[in-house]
């Protein structure tokens, strides 16, 4: 049986260290995620019961079909916000593994790690998506303001027709 050198005991012990810390990272990532999730389905929950209760108030057919758009709306700009937030996650636990790992690197005389360009390429265009979704949505529902302003003198006028004929 070969018994191990101090040198290879300070390597072990060097590397079970980096994994603890990076197993440690990995959870805290889960956890945030788990946590944004969690919130999301509960916001989804609650906001689900509060337009079946205005749905259900409604006498008006284009009324309903007003609040859909709505509804609709606000919906995706919950999930943009969902999605700004795992790439947040990503990205703290992408730089707290790249720090890792450089602290690492150094120990043994290496050279740093660097992030894959593909990966920043990626998060780029995913954050560029997500902007133009929210700007698309501000002007969706400028719209809808809009056009909701614009018809209710028409739907007086139509209200008012109705009770003279």
């Amino acid at each position: 049986m070969v018994k191990a050198t101090s040198a290879q005991d300070s390597a072990m012990q060097q590397n079970i260290e980096v994994l603890m810390t990076l197993s440690e990272a990995g959870l805290t990532g889960i956890e945030r995620l788990s946590t944004l999730n969690l919130s999301l389905a509960k916001t989804l929950f609650d906001d689900g019961v509060e337009n079946s209760r205005t749905f259900a108030d409604m006498k008006d057919i284009n009324d309903m079909t007003n609040m859909t758009t709505v509804f609709n709306s606000k919906a995706t700009e919950q999930f943009m916000d969902y999605f700004r937030g795992v790439q947040q996650i990503n990205a703290d636990l992408q730089e707290r593994v790249f720090a890792i790992m450089n602290q690492q690197m150094a120990a043994f005389g290496g050279g740093a790690v660097t992030p894959n360009p593909m990966l920043e390429i990626f998060t780029k265009l995913a954050e560029q998506a997500a902007d133009m979704t929210a700007a698309n949505l501000k002007t969706i529902s400028q719209g809808i303001d809009a056009g909701t302003e614009a018809s209710e003198p028409a739907a007086t006028a139509v209200s008012k027709a109705k009770k003279t004929a």
